[in-house]
């Protein structure tokens, strides 16, 4: 396209016909690709809006909530969390809440019983959309004191600020 427009260009040019070369760069303007640099960035930022520790001493449970925000202009797609939690404690049961939001939590190796990290695959999540993911944990009554968890999230999407991927509870 540039080759086949300069060579316009230096035809009416050569000429002097002002006009010619006014209408030939018109035309070439319109059939240009476009601009390589004109294209949006896409980008979403999921975070960690909230975590929360919870310790029942009657039931010997810890309960972990994580709320995982989507932010920024763009849906966040193939989301995942990993729930991080304390060595001492067994991993019970992980729900979500909206309850029609997609989730799969994976238990940690040994399932019910089981001691490790929680990780959960969020899906898609529109610009705007929470996702609340709960997982409860037991451990001896006397282990469950003042016991906290951790959550970090992420996406396949460039996340324009990866400070608020991560957050750690407060202990109970």
């Amino acid at each position: 396209m540039r080759t086949l427009s300069k060579r316009l260009l230096q035809s009416c040019s050569s000429r002097g016909n002002l006009v010619a070369t006014a209408f030939t760069l018109l035309i070439a303007l319109s059939l240009a690709e476009p601009n390589l640099e004109a294209r949006e960035f896409v980008s979403a930022d999921v975070k960690i809006a909230n975590i929360a520790a919870a310790i029942d001493q009657a039931a010997a449970t810890l309960t972990c909530t994580v709320s995982v925000h989507s932010d920024n202009d763009d849906d966040a797609r193939f989301v995942k969390m990993l729930v991080i939690l304390p060595l001492e404690v067994q991993f019970k049961s992980a729900s979500v809440a909206p309850t029609g939001h997609w989730t799969m939590c994976e238990a940690p190796v040994g399932g019910s019983g089981g001691v490790g990290n929680v990780s959960c695959e969020l899906g898609s999540m529109g610009v705007g959309e929470a996702v609340t993911v709960t997982v409860v944990t037991t451990a001896p009554a006397s282990d469950i004191s003042r016991k906290s968890c951790g959550a970090f999230v992420w996406s396949k999407m460039p996340d324009p600020d990866g400070s608020n991927n991560y957050k750690i509870s407060t202990e109970p």
